[in-house]
């Protein structure tokens, strides 16, 4: 899990990142991000129309966490980042999943 410090917790941080944050699309998922004066921080957003059960928003959001803390040392300094998650996350591979996370960051 990540630390406190580095996830997005206010709803008013979704919020602006939703309405404001530019968007990089991805089939596996949708990154909003926007330029923070605070060190880089992640939130996810897995839907209930998407997933439909509690098991599997907890499983996606398990997998890109695990991705995200892999490749820790490329995220962005001083970014806020929504992962909006897709289906598609649960059926793809670890090692997709980890490609995509690194085309996007580098």
């Amino acid at each position: 899990m990540l630390p406190k410090a580095e996830r997005l917790r206010k709803a008013k941080d979704f919020a602006l990142l939703s309405q404001k944050g530019r968007a990089v699309f991805h089939p596996l998922f949708t990154l909003r991000f926007r330029p923070s004066s605070q060190p880089s921080k992640v939130g996810f957003v897995a839907s209930t129309k998407v997933f439909k059960t509690a098991v599997a928003r907890n499983r996606a959001k398990r997998r890109m966490r695990e991705a995200l803390r892999l490749i820790k040392d490329s995220w962005p300094k001083q970014m806020d980042l929504l992962f909006i998650l897709k289906s598609e996350v649960l059926k793809a591979p670890f090692s997709e999943i980890d490609a995509g996370l690194k085309r996007i960051f580098v």
